[in-house]
């Protein structure tokens, strides 16, 4: 009866386990990616009537990062 109640314990957070780190590091790296990129289309809505050129900085480095995770491939 232990036993079951252990593999069922194990099975519920089967969801959470990860293969290795580097995938451990390629799942929060999308994770900055998306915040970041939600961080970028609210400064445009807040911005939307005086819109500069310094705000393509955050969208380019949204952009390298997320270049930087698909040629490092942590998931692998």
């Amino acid at each position: 009866m232990c036993d079951k109640k252990v593999t069922n314990k194990t099975s519920v957070l089967k969801w959470i386990s990860t293969p290795n780190i580097g995938r451990l590091k390629n799942i929060l790296g999308e994770v900055i990616v998306i915040i970041l990129f939600v961080k970028f289309f609210e400064i445009i809505l807040i911005n939307l009537n005086s819109l500069t050129w310094e705000i393509l900085i955050l969208p380019v480095s949204i952009l390298l990062l997320a270049l930087s995770l698909k040629f490092l491939g942590l998931g692998r």
